[in-house]
């Protein structure tokens, strides 16, 4: 389960900024978004980051992304952190020209002897060239120690290179100064020391690989792929797509068949009907909302079946103001059995409605006068019990509202 995020000098963010998923105390907040961990911590089951256009709603998203891509590279002659390019904060030297960091927390497994969780938390500092730190270590109730750590040598003008220091804790166990040696400056060590077997290393990297899912807008070709892929492999998901559709409003829908042809790609094909009449059409044929809700509940059976962490950009585009309720309450229910988390980003305000989500759940974007972004959490802000926080936001009580122009709108009449 994600614990924490936190971003700097990464696109828009300039100062670090932190997203927490630990849950706050408050009796008036629903309990069932909550994932009890222990008696003192329960992880929430979502986070939903809001704010006007261009405000960095995506940034946090594009971090959890590049971060993963990084560490699951496996060509060994590829730079990976060519995914950072023109990531550091633009408006400021010092920034623009420095590294960007970023922090992901976790919790996996328990100790056997305590029986506390186990935590951990892994860091990159990075830019496009060379790796600057890396760092994975691992809490224990309130004993903190690190598993290893790469850290950027002091070094001359002539030294071709980049070189590291390797510090490794007393609970590493895996591959060290040998193959420490053999990662070149511009890959990770959490990715290539794992994919090569060390067994410290595989907690966090099962959860980027496993449990993290990056949903597409649900809208290409890639995405019409990604579900045929599992629907060839869980031919038993079919009937739940089915009625997911249906729970949505799409009732004519059928039927869902994958077509194959010699040297062509799969199409995914639709079924309609209503009475005796049918047609059939293609996944790129269909609506915009249809293929975006199809995408959704490949990923939603997914997270039903095992815990997983869903990050989608722009959740709610495409898609009705019921529409995104009813989703976000199929997913509370779907994933009451296991420790599914959903993050999504967005500009639909349905998620500020009476109780869909507790306050915790929701981060507000905002800009600083240095055209950095901000992250803020409602819960935050004081809220009695009878406001409408919806129209709070729309007042701009919490900030992270539009500022629209103030000029003079006439009729053609008027001119």
């Amino acid at each position: 389960m994600l614990r924490r995020l936190a971003i700097e000098n990464f696109r828009s963010i300039k100062n670090e900024q932190v997203l927490s998923f630990e849950a706050i105390k408050d009796r008036r907040l629903r309990d069932d978004h909550v994932i009890s961990v222990d008696p003192k911590t329960q992880i929430l089951k979502f986070c939903a980051v809001i704010g006007a256009n261009g405000s960095g709603k995506s940034t946090a998203i594009r971090a959890v992304e590049v971060l993963q891509a990084m560490v699951l590279e496996t060509e060994m002659d590829t730079n990976v952190l060519l995914r950072l390019a023109g990531s550091s904060f633009a408006y400021d030297a010092k920034s623009r020209s420095g590294p960007s960091r970023i922090t992901v927390e976790i919790t996996e497994g328990t100790d056997p002897e305590s029986g506390s969780p186990l935590i951990y938390t892994y860091t990159l500092e990075a830019d496009t060239e060379k790796v600057h730190s890396e760092l994975l270590s691992i809490t224990v109730g309130r004993s903190t120690r690190r598993l290893f750590e790469r850290v950027l040598a002091d070094q001359s003008p002539d030294d071709d290179l980049p070189t590291y220091t390797y510090r490794w804790g007393k609970r590493y166990t895996g591959l060290k100064k040998r193959f420490a040696k053999k990662v070149p400056h511009d890959r990770l060590f959490l990715g290539d020391a794992a994919r090569a077997g060390s067994e410290s290393l595989q907690p966090m990297y099962r959860w980027f690989s496993d449990q993290l899912c990056m949903i597409p807008i649900g809208l290409s070709q890639l995405s019409e792929q990604f579900v045929i892929d599992h629907l060839k492999r869980t031919p038993e998901m079919s009937a739940y797509l089915l009625n997911f559709l249906r729970d949505m409003d799409l009732i004519d829908i059928k039927e869902l068949r994958i077509a194959e042809k010699e040297q062509e790609p799969d199409r995914l094909i639709y079924i309609h009907g209503v009475d005796r009449s049918q047609y059939a059409s293609y996944f790129s044929s269909e609506s915009l909302g249809t293929r975006r809700l199809t995408m959704l509940a490949v990923v939603y059976y997914l997270a039903a079946q095992q815990t997983m962490c869903l990050v989608a950009d722009d959740f709610g585009i495409l898609l009705h103001d019921k529409i995104v309720t009813e989703l976000y309450q199929k997913f509370t229910c779907a994933t009451a059995s296991n420790a599914s988390q959903l993050i999504g980003s967005g500009v639909n305000l349905t998620i500020l409605n009476h109780d869909l989500l507790r306050h915790d759940e929701i981060w507000l974007t905002s800009k600083y006068a240095d055209g950095s972004t901000a992250y803020n959490c409602l819960a935050d802000y004081v809220i009695r019990k009878h406001d409408d926080v919806r129209e709070m936001y729309m007042h701009g009580a919490f900030g992270s509202v539009p500022i629209v122009s103030e000029s003079t709108h006439t009729t053609r009449e008027e001119v």
